[in-house]
């Protein structure tokens, strides 16, 4: 009787470890990468994905060393006509929370395929200064 509750135990435990380690990727490379293209935190994508913020970062490092061949190879960043300048507003102003004006982030609507945040005139309630993405 002993070792058939162990062999339930043991059957239960690779049961639940395998569903653990196969279970935690709900959202395929490029739904990372869109989410991250909209503006998400990595903290942000690895809630909706239930992934580890690792996991998260891996994919998105894959990306950017994918485009960093890209660049190298001549085939972006020559920016075309139907891609936005520099200082183009890509949002409109808000208070939108506190915001780091070094911050960048992939924008490749942009000739530079950079965007940054853009203090604007004003003032928000709870203090700081309104914002909004726009072209670096």
């Amino acid at each position: 009787m002993l070792t058939i509750a162990r062999c339930y135990k043991t059957i239960l435990l690779l049961i639940l470890c395998g569903t653990a380690a196969f279970g935690h990727a709900e959202c395929s490379d490029s739904k990372v990468k869109r989410l991250q293209t909209k503006g998400e935190t990595v903290r942000a994508i690895a809630k909706t994905c239930e992934m580890s913020k690792a996991d998260v970062k891996e994919i998105l490092d894959e990306a950017e060393d994918k485009s960093d061949r890209v660049d190298m190879d001549g085939d972006a960043g020559k920016g075309g006509d139907d891609k936005l300048p520099s200082g183009a507003p890509l949002s409109e102003c808000g208070c939108w929370g506190a915001v780091s004006t070094e911050a960048r982030k992939r924008a490749p609507q942009c000739k530079s395929g950079i965007g940054r945040p853009q203090i604007c005139q004003g003032f928000c309630t709870p203090g700081g200064s309104p914002w909004r993405d726009s072209c670096a």
